[in-house]
C-alpha cells in the first residue's frame, strides 16, 4: 500500500509540474493514429531515460501521452515508453526510471479521482507529444510501451 500512495503523490506532483502549452516545437498526433511494435516490459523494469518529449498540460478536455525514449536495461533495446500525463522537470536530470505498466495503475488513479468528484484521467482526445527538438530519436520506429516511470531520486 505504500508503493501505492508513494506513486500516486509522484503521479500528483508530476501532474502539475507541466511543460509550456503554447510551445511551437512540439507536433500532437492522436494516439488512435499512432502506429506502434507493442513492447513487453516487465513492471520494475529499469529504463535508462535518452530523451523526454514534454508538451502540453493535460487538461479535462484533451489527455497527452508523452514520450520517453530509454535504453531497457533487462535486454539494452531502446524503447518507447508512452507515459499518460506524466512530465518530469528536466532540470532534476532524470537519468534511471522504473516502468510500471498503465494497465496495473490507470484504475487506481480513476478510482480517487472519481471519488474527489473529477472525471477519469484519460479522456477520449488523446494525443502522443513529439518534441520537434529530440526528432532524431522519436521519429524512429522503436517497440512502445504505455506506462509510468518511477524516478528515485526524484521522489526524495
Amino acid at each position: 500500500m505504500k508503493l501505492a500512495t508513494t506513486f500516486f503523490s509522484f503521479l500528483l506532483v508530476i501532474l502539475f509540474s507541466a511543460c509550456n502549452s503554447s510551445n511551437p516545437s512540439f507536433d500532437y498526433v492522436k494516439l488512435k493514429d499512432f502506429k506502434y511494435q507493442k513492447a513487453v516490459i516487465a513492471t520494475g523494469t529499469e529504463i535508462q531515460i535518452l530523451s523526454f518529449s514534454g508538451g502540453k498540460e493535460c487538461g479535462s478536455e484533451e489527455s497527452y501521452y508523452y514520450q520517453f525514449i530509454g535504453i531497457d536495461k533487462s535486454n539494452g533495446d531502446t524503447v518507447r515508453i508512452l507515459a499518460p500525463c506524466q512530465v518530469v522537470d528536466l532540470n532534476l536530470k532524470p537519468s534511471m526510471g522504473s516502468y510500471t505498466p498503465w494497465d496495473s495503475t490507470e484504475s487506481m488513479v480513476n478510482k480517487a479521482l472519481r471519488e474527489n468528484g473529477e472525471s477519469d484521467f484519460i479522456n477520449e482526445n488523446t494525443f502522443v507529444v513529439f518534441n520537434k527538438q529530440n526528432a532524431r530519436l522519436e521519429s524512429k520506429n522503436y517497440k512502445t510501451a504505455i506506462g509510468l516511470l518511477v524516478f528515485d531520486n526524484l521522489a526524495k
